[in-house]
């Protein structure tokens, strides 16, 4: 037990500081606004470098003020460890929960697959709002568990859960945690509503005001409460809520109910078919689940149901039923078809044993090969294991969730040579300076601050996808970093410092063929520090 909560956390903080690590491009936003927030010497209110930003609330930014020292020890590590140490938690409170239902081994395997779902490890590692966000919203589900009387006190602690998660993200989250409780407990009560009513509107009246309470010290503290309506408020939350285009966005777009109804299955990863394997199972035993079972379902369903009405529907926003499905998926491990897992385990195998192919081909492409020995030898591993699992239908059911983490320390090491730091003596020669650098999305020049410590990094527009990185104008003793093509010669005006690989994020059509035929150059293009030439007499 204790080694497998050694190697989920190892799997965890490893690459936790490389700016590849799982993430969403809000995360360099967030960063920023902690950063420039910590350089102001006040809580609030919370800036960015274009002013007053009031895109979130401020809780996870002063996390981050806290955990850096205001500023001190700037860096991914600092800022990415207290989240990783919130969604431990929020594995905690999925194991103890297994635990009481179902024993010790199945509350040390919920934690696991916890852990070892995409979307945890995505938006619980990096500096994002989520991992708060689905702690406090989860723990009002362990605190009511086989609790009979649930009465104003009680209401009060979750309560303040939901406050938490709030000043994490949006009051809205008040909402489905609120209207998650009601269904389970009125599932408690028999769907009698006099019962209901009689015995848990107290409990869910002072939740759910005690909730919107906690949010509201936002407003009351900062100093431009008319700024925390005007932008959190009408700009951020009410364009997510509009009725008009509720129909027309239903059934098509990007953001199609079916992105929150299919949500659980994206966020799963390499579970998605245990996920499967657990809908159907749910279906054949539809008229004899536990009740343990079924308030974990009616949880899920709660927040599926709440999150279909905004216009704008996101997986990310299941991530607290992620946890309840955790859960369930550790209570029906053993009941679940053998094939399920070795299939499971069959994929994990080939991916593992192709990643050494797919690291020379990248290689290739460069010329060289960015890719140590640890991010060659533990796709091996991970394929040589799977491989014995899928063969061995009992050891591959035990082994999964280990493997399962393996599996995400793997993509750490893949993705942590792309871009890695510059040189010594490049990072020397740039500290104090400005340096610009591609802002492809959100302030994502922010990250780059890790890579170039010391210097003053600026961001210049970059459009993300196939269309090529405009570089910015050679002026004398400017410095850039420049996304340039492999093969391809830097733009006029400038010359090379030092360079490293990075990964292309999007393709065209016509480029997806040609890697397929073999253009591994295609993959991969160069992140080049440069300094404008000096001019010529």
């Amino acid at each position: 037990m204790v080694l497998a909560i050694l190697f989920a956390a190892g799997a965890y903080v490893y690459g936790l500081d490389s700016i590849n690590a799982p993430t969403i491009g809000d995360e360099s936003l967030y960063l920023q606004i902690a950063r420039v927030t910590a350089g102001s010497g006040r809580w609030l209110p919370l800036l960015s470098e274009s002013g007053i930003n009031d895109t979130k609330p401020p809780l996870l930014f002063w996390q981050g003020i806290l955990s850096t020292g205001r500023g001190a020890a700037w860096d991914l590590w600092h800022l990415r460890l207290p989240v990783v140490a919130t969604t431990f938690l929020t594995a905690a409170l999925a194991g103890l929960l297994a635990a009481r239902i179902a024993g010790r081994a199945a509350g040390l395997r919920a934690g696991l697959v916890f852990l070892g779902f995409l979307s945890t490890i995505q938006h619980g590692r990096p500096f994002l709002t989520n991992a708060g966000e689905t702690l406090f919203l989860f723990l009002p589900l362990v605190l009511v568990h086989r609790r009979e009387r649930t009465g104003p006190v009680l209401g009060l602690v979750c309560g303040l859960s939901f406050g938490a998660a709030a000043l994490f993200k949006a009051f809205f989250l008040v909402i489905p945690g609120t209207f998650a409780l009601a269904l389970v407990l009125w599932r408690r009560d028999g769907w009698r509503p006099p019962d209901f009513a009689r015995r848990r509107t107290a409990f869910l009246t002072v939740a759910f005001l005690v909730g919107l309470a906690a949010f509201a010290l936002w407003p009351l503290l900062d100093p431009r409460p008319d700024l925390i309506w005007s932008k959190f408020v009408v700009e951020e939350s009410a364009r997510k809520l509009k009725a008009g285009s509720f129909l027309s966005g239903l059934l098509s777009g990007d953001d199609a109910i079916w992105e929150i109804w299919l949500g659980p299955l994206k966020n799963a990863g390499i579970y998605l078919p245990l996920l499967l394997a657990l809908l159907r199972d749910l279906w054949k035993r539809r008229r004899a689940l536990t009740q343990d079972e079924q308030e974990l379902w009616l949880y899920v369903l709660a927040f599926l149901v709440v999150y279909s009405f905004p216009t704008q529907r996101q997986p990310n926003y299941l991530l607290p039923a992620m946890v309840a499905l955790a859960v369930l998926l550790a209570l029906r491990w053993e009941a679940l078809p053998g094939p399920v897992f070795q299939g499971t385990l069959a994929l994990l195998a080939v991916a593992g044993l192709a990643l050494p192919a797919f690291e020379w081909f990248i290689s290739r492409g460069l010329g060289t090969s960015p890719f140590g020995v640890v991010a060659i030898a533990l796709p091996v591993v991970l394929g040589l294991l799977s491989a014995a699992g899928a063969r061995d239908a009992r050891l591959g059911r035990a082994a999964l969730p280990v493997l399962a983490l393996l599996a995400l320390a793997v993509g750490s090491a893949v993705v942590a040579p792309f871009p890695g730091s510059f040189p010594a003596e490049a990072v020397a020669e740039v500290r104090g300076r400005t340096v610009l650098v591609p802002d492809r999305f959100e302030q994502a020049q922010e990250r780059y601050r890790v890579i170039l410590p010391g210097a003053e990094v600026r961001g210049y527009p970059c459009p993300w996808g196939p269309v090529p990185c405009k570089a910015p104008e050679a002026s004398p003793g400017a410095y850039a970093a420049l996304i340039v093509d492999a093969g391809q010669p830097l733009p006029a005006g400038w010359e090379k410092l030092a360079e490293r690989p990075h990964f292309k994020g999007r393709h065209t059509s016509k480029q997806i063929l040609e890697i397929i035929g073999g253009r591994s150059e295609l993959l991969v293009e160069r992140l080049v520090l440069a300094r404008a030439r000096p001019a010529t007499r």
